[in-house]
C-alpha cells in the first residue's frame, strides 16, 4: 500500500473516533511537533558513534597487519605456501594424520 493510502485512511479512521474530555489542552499539536522533529535517541547514536569508530580501528590494524606480512615474507609465493602448510598441518591435526 502506498503511503497517500494510508495516510488518507488513517485520517478517515481518526475522523469518525471523537476526541475524549480527558486528552490535555493542545496534546494533538505537542504530538506532532514530536513527531515532525528528528529522532533523538542517545543511546543508539552512541553506540553508533563507537561502532564506526571500532571498524576504523580494525581497518588500521588490519592494513598493519598486511604491511607487516608482506614486509617479512619473501613474497606472494613463500606466503602462499606458508598458508598452505599451517592448513594442511591443522586438516591433519584434525583427522590423526602426523605429518
Amino acid at each position: 500500500m502506498n503511503a497517500k493510502g494510508l495516510s488518507e485512511m488513517l485520517l478517515r479512521a481518526a475522523r469518525l473516533d471523537p476526541p475524549s474530555d480527558t486528552v490535555p489542552y493542545a496534546f494533538e499539536k505537542r504530538m506532532m511537533t514530536l513527531l515532525a522533529s528528528p529522532s533523538r535517541d542517545l543511546g543508539a547514536s552512541l553506540g553508533i558513534a563507537w561502532l564506526w569508530r571500532a571498524s576504523l580501528a580494525g581497518l588500521l590494524i588490519m592494513f598493519c597487519c598486511g604491511v607487516w606480512t608482506l614486509s617479512v615474507s619473501k613474497g606472494p609465493v613463500s606466503l602462499a605456501l606458508e598458508l598452505e602448510q599451517v592448513a594442511y598441518a591443522a586438516c591433519c591435526e584434525i583427522g590423526g594424520d602426523a605429518w
